[in-house]
């Protein structure tokens, strides 16, 4: 990452007494490897919390471990673990386990799990548009978040519409801002349910729970939106998670 780690070569820093205080390349070439670890380490969380789930761990076991990973991202400075994640669809995975096994009882937390699951979910698709299994797969990742998260993405989907009504911006309809947010999440699910249809004709064993597949059922039978233009579905998805994305910069 660093080339020069090892020339010797120094970077003046703000001074913290009368004399100038210096950092060796190598110390800056460590503390970027202390971060990658912290990168690492929270990789492997993820992985390890859907391989329980995957097994069928306990409730209280599976809460702890949220519980903990969650916890490497709730600092200043952590809102770029979630940007580079390399699989975002484990990380969609990991907010969804999140929102339906919550241990916070915290209105505010659980907005997070939510919108940071969006943000993933649809980053996901973006990247796999062109795959029809992923893709697909991406879908019902993205689903399983919507229905889970349903009531504590609200605030950010009305902010979406309050931002992109300030910039004249066209990407939402008068009819989404006449009907509201549920109009749009609908729109949502509905997209999501043509796409995992094949999957669930499949009768996959699991892969959804009884609440889901009525929630399944209602979104394919949304006929109200067949006609719709998915890409014009798909600009409104990512314009809500670009505004996730720009505050996840800050973060």
């Amino acid at each position: 990452m660093l080339n020069a780690a090892r020339e010797g070569r120094t970077l003046e820093v703000a001074p913290d007494t009368d004399k100038g205080k210096k950092m060796d390349w190598l110390d800056m070439f460590l503390f970027d490897g202390d971060t990658q670890k912290e990168t690492n380490d929270f990789e492997k969380k993820i992985d390890e919390i859907i391989n329980l789930y995957e097994n069928n761990s306990s409730i209280p076991i599976l809460q702890r471990k949220l519980n903990e990973a969650y916890s490497m991202t709730n600092k200043p400075g952590c809102g770029k673990k979630i940007l580079d994640f390399p699989s975002k669809d484990k990380l969609c995975e990991f907010y969804t386990l999140c929102l339906i096994h919550d241990w916070t009882n915290d209105n505010d937390i659980k907005d997070v799990f939510a919108e940071n699951g969006f943000y993933c979910a649809v980053s996901f698709l973006n990247e796999n548009w062109n795959n029809k299994r992923e893709l697909m797969l991406g879908c019902l990742d993205w689903f399983l978040l919507l229905c889970a998260g349903k009531d504590n993405l609200k605030s950010k989907i009305y902010d979406a519409l309050w931002y992109a009504s300030n910039e004249n911006s066209t990407v939402f309809s008068k009819d989404d801002y006449s009907n509201g947010i549920d109009y749009i999440t609908r729109q949502f699910k509905f997209v999501c349910a043509t796409f995992i249809s094949p999957l669930v004709n499949q009768k996959t064993p699991g892969i959804l729970s009884p609440s889901d597949m009525i929630e399944y059922q209602r979104a394919k039978n949304d006929f109200v939106f067949a006609s719709f233009d998915l890409d014009k579905i798909i600009n409104k998805a990512n314009y809500i998670s670009n505004c996730i994305q720009n505050l996840l910069k800050i973060m």
